[in-house]
């Protein structure tokens, strides 16, 4: 009979540690992966962090434009940065779960490419000029490309043999 792996997440001293279970016939082993905990913790930790700053950036634009002064540039950065907070904390999710490098690098390059479009808008505002050269396109382009690399990791993970 072949051997079930189970996991869950366990508490041990105020840190979530991953607990693989092996249940071979009635007996079933138990072993804690510790080593994983760091993994597991990085791509979470990143996630977290990317939302939260993409999340904060928003909320600021939002009121910025609503009490301040209204504008179309500063509208479409509150809205790409909040419609991409959730999604940086569910690929930070899922690069913690599955250790997907493609889902990583998307993550990274996604928000790289956010950092450059709405940095590129808000220049245009503030200052008046745009940052280089079809900054925001590119930067537009790079959301693109790492949206395709976590369609790749989704892929990848739906198709790896078990």
């Amino acid at each position: 009979m072949p051997a079930l792996l189970m996991h869950t997440l366990v508490r041990v001293q105020s840190s979530i540690v991953p607990l693989y279970i092996v249940l071979n016939g009635s007996r079933g082993t138990a072993r804690s992966m510790t080593h994983d905990t760091a993994k597991l913790s990085s791509g979470l930790g990143l996630g977290l962090s990317l939302g939260g700053v993409a999340g904060m950036i928003a909320v600021i634009a939002s009121a910025y434009s609503s009490h301040i002064v209204g504008s179309s540039y500063i509208d479409i950065i509150a809205q790409m940065m909040m419609l991409h907070a959730g999604a940086f904390i569910a690929m930070g999710i899922a690069v913690a779960l599955t250790r997907s490098r493609f889902v990583a690098l998307g993550m990274l390059l996604v928000f790289g490419g956010l950092g450059l479009f709405c940095g590129d808008l808000a220049l245009r505002f503030f200052v008046g000029r745009s940052l280089f050269l079809n900054a925001a396109p590119f930067g537009g382009l790079l959301m693109i490309v790492g949206w395709l690399f976590v369609a790749l990791g989704g892929i990848a993970r739906a198709f790896k043999r078990r």
